[in-house]
């Protein structure tokens, strides 16, 4: 940003439109970052909230699983 504002003071007018918008771009990305890693980051605690929710269907299922196991041993006994 330092170089497009000594640009500036200097009334440098850009040979293409690109090259204008291209400054644009890059004074907006930390927010655009930003505003994605927001994203992300939400996206993530779904993600972890359905995971810990299968894990914990899953040890239901295992101690379950163990109760039975542990009935079919003590039955040979």
């Amino acid at each position: 940003m330092k170089v497009y504002g000594i640009l500036e003071e200097f009334q440098f007018e850009f040979p293409e439109a690109e090259d204008f918008d291209r400054q644009w771009r890059l004074f907006g990305s930390p927010g655009d970052t930003k505003d994605k890693m927001s994203k992300q980051g939400n996206y993530l605690d779904k993600e972890k909230d359905k995971f810990v929710n299968i894990m914990q269907q899953d040890q239901s299922e295992f101690l379950t699983k163990i109760g039975e196991i542990d009935a079919e041993v003590k039955a040979f006994e």
